[in-house]
């Protein structure tokens, strides 16, 4: 099977996991030192974490990555990375329902999972969406 990196802030959700299983991946988290650098990500230190990632992926044989975060970082990747190399993102779609809670109305969000969907990486795959 092949080998999906979670590059978020996140875990997946069971119905994320799935989907991924039946494209044929298996998830691969970030080591811990990986996962606390990502959340830190700043100006000064993304291309140095993103180079981290980057062998993190070669070291673990991923031919993927899920990726969410810190903008410039996410955007460096997707440049960075071989094109043989799936680049997704998770799309959840936001419903508000409110619910009584001791006689207070509290807002609440659930997010449902729509699915994976690959980013933009350069102008030509651009040009399939541009109409």
């Amino acid at each position: 099977m092949k080998k999906m990196l979670n590059c978020s802030n996140h875990v997946l959700g069971l119905n994320q996991l799935k989907e991924l299983e039946e494209k044929g991946y298996i998830v691969v988290e970030l080591s811990d030192e990986l996962k606390s650098k990502w959340g830190q990500l700043n100006p000064e230190n993304y291309m140095s974490v993103c180079n981290d990632i980057v062998s993190f992926m070669e070291e673990n044989d991923c031919s993927g990555i899920h990726l969410a975060g810190f903008p410039a970082a996410v955007t460096l990747l997707c440049l960075d990375l071989n094109a043989d190399v799936e680049v997704v993102y998770a799309y959840s779609e936001r419903n508000t329902v409110e619910v009584e809670i001791d006689g207070q109305v509290v807002k609440k969000s659930v997010f449902t999972h729509k699915g994976f969907f690959p980013y933009i990486r350069n102008k030509e795959q651009l040009k399939n969406y541009i109409k």
